[in-house]
Parts: C-alpha cells; sequence; structure tokens
C-alpha cells in the first residue's frame, strides 16, 4: 500500500499544539531559515504518525523501530509504502524513514491489548491520563 502526502504549516502549528513541541524549527520560519536546512522541519514523529495511520488501517502494532534519516520541509511530497513488516517514508524517491513494524494485528477483531509482564521496562504498570488542548475535541472532525 502507498499514500501521499504534503503538509502545510497550519498541520506544523496544530501539531505543535497538540504535542506540546514548540521547537522553533517546526514552527518558526525565521528561526528555522537560520539553521539547517535552512527551512520549517516537519515534527518527525507526525510524519511517523501519519504514515503509520494511512497504511495501518484496521491494525494494532505491538514494537517500532524507526529510523529519521533526513528532514522533511513544508511543501515536501512524502510517500509512505508499507511492505510486509516495513514502512518507509519518501522525499523525491529518497527515504526519509523508515520503520520496522512488530507484531503488527488486525483488530477488526477486538482482541484484548497485550500484556507485557516481565522485562526492564520502566512505564510498566504505570497509568494516568493524558490531558489534551481545549480544542482537541475538533480534531474528530476533521
Amino acid at each position: 500500500m502507498s499514500t501521499t502526502r504534503i503538509s502545510t504549516m497550519n498541520d506544523q502549528l496544530r501539531f505543535a499544539q497538540l504535542s506540546g513541541d514548540h521547537n522553533p524549527l517546526h514552527i518558526n520560519p525565521d528561526w528555522a531559515s537560520t539553521r539547517y536546512p535552512g527551512q520549517v522541519v516537519i515534527h518527525g514523529v507526525h510524519a511517523l504518525l501519519w504514515a503509520l495511520d494511512a497504511t495501518l488501517k484496521q491494525e494494532r502494532i505491538t514494537a517500532l523501530s524507526v529510523t529519521f534519516i533526513k528532514p522533511i520541509l513544508i511543501g515536501d511530497k512524502v510517500t509512505a509504502q508499507l511492505d510486509g513488516h516495513i514502512l518507509t517514508a519518501s522525499v523525491r524517491g529518497e527515504m526519509v524513514i523508515r520503520t520496522k513494524i512488530g507484531g503488527v494485528e488486525n483488530t477488526a477483531g477486538n482482541s484484548p491489548p497485550i500484556q507485557i509482564t516481565s522485562g526492564n521496562v520502566p512505564w510498566l504498570g504505570r497509568t494516568g491520563t493524558v490531558l489534551l488542548p481545549g480544542e482537541s475535541s475538533a480534531l474528530a472532525s476533521e
């Protein structure tokens, strides 16, 4: 499966608001123009989440191994390509993100969540609530 997307500055600002990542390289064109690569860079995690969402519609994954190879700039046409358990994102034919996906499972059957019971996992057993910004409810309508 393959799909494409071109991110805009508005996408960047919304992702920064939702994620709390306000690095000026991602949201300030004037500041970014004086740093490598000279333009606003798309949040890598934003590009990764889009690629996962666009290619794995009904699946749940249990592990990711991600390499961010090159920056993605505002206006770049990104192509996400899923080949088995390898997801790549490319710009102008050059790979910019490579992701190895582990434990892909179709969620159509609503199977129970995976339980991790051993190993050195610092977040194991933690629970909590993540509060989203006030206007996050608008995301469901977009």
